[in-house]
């Protein structure tokens, strides 16, 4: 199975000398960045709200998870966590009642009794007679993206899921062209500005507006990278 790979796109804008540059959470791999077609909102988890310091770890107060990614990996949890192999195991041993769905970043030990913190918890099905309900799922607008513990794990089959859905996303600039769009003058899915969420929502919660196109240098950070390496991509 694909694992999912997070990491960090940098977007300066030298056509907008006034635009401040920004760094963006992405799980999109650098092979579908370099096509130079736009980046999907769906793709960028979220963003880094003050220039990170050579070696400096991303922490919840500096991130802005992004709800347009969040919807997106609640959906897949809500209409493919019925069929994950693991989740099946767990309803047919609780029989019936709440069946969570746990963050496997979590370090709450194995065990029949688990102490799990609400923001390691993505959502819960419902579960009569050791099957998972459909259309039960309730995702838990308490979870958080990125805690104290590093960024959200879901399990392999899940986070397979999530890969093949964001696959299947076209990209921005292919939108627009299948669509007749001018190239130059496209609308879709892009990064643009930023607004902030209500606190309930977990810590620096921003929400993607779509259809203002934004153009920069993109720089990729691989994940365990300290330095951001120059890629020259564009985000149209």
């Amino acid at each position: 199975m694909a694992k999912l790979q997070i990491g960090v796109i940098h977007l300066d804008f030298p056509d907008n000398p006034e635009e401040e540059s920004k760094d963006y959470v992405t799980c999109l791999s650098t092979e579908r960045l370099s096509r130079y077609a736009g980046i999907p909102s769906e793709g960028i988890i979220g963003q880094i709200l003050r220039p990170l310091a050579p070696g400096e770890r991303i922490t919840p107060g500096n991130f802005a998870a992004n709800t347009v990614f969040v919807d997106l990996m609640q959906g897949v949890i809500a209409s493919r966590g019925p069929q994950a192999k693991d989740l099946i195991a767990d309803a047919k041993r609780l029989g019936k009642g709440t069946l969570y769905v746990i963050d496997r970043r979590t370090r709450a030990p194995e065990g029949p009794v688990r102490e799990i913190l609400e923001q390691d918890i993505f959502g819960e099905f419902e579960v009569k007679k050791g099957r998972i309900v459909p259309g039960s799922y309730r995702p838990n607008l308490k979870h958080y993206i990125l805690s104290e513990d590093g960024f959200f794990q879901l399990g392999p089959e899940l986070e397979e899921s999530l890969l093949e859905v964001l696959a299947a996303i076209p990209d921005p600039e292919d939108e627009a062209e299948s669509q007749g769009q001018d190239r130059s003058r496209k609308s879709g899915s892009y990064i643009s500005h930023t607004d902030r969420c209500p606190r309930d929502r977990g810590p620096g919660w921003i929400e993607d507006r779509t259809g203002n196109s934004c153009r920069g240098t993109l720089r990729v950070q691989l994940p365990g990278s300290e330095r951001y390496q120059n890629g020259g991509y564009d985000c149209p």
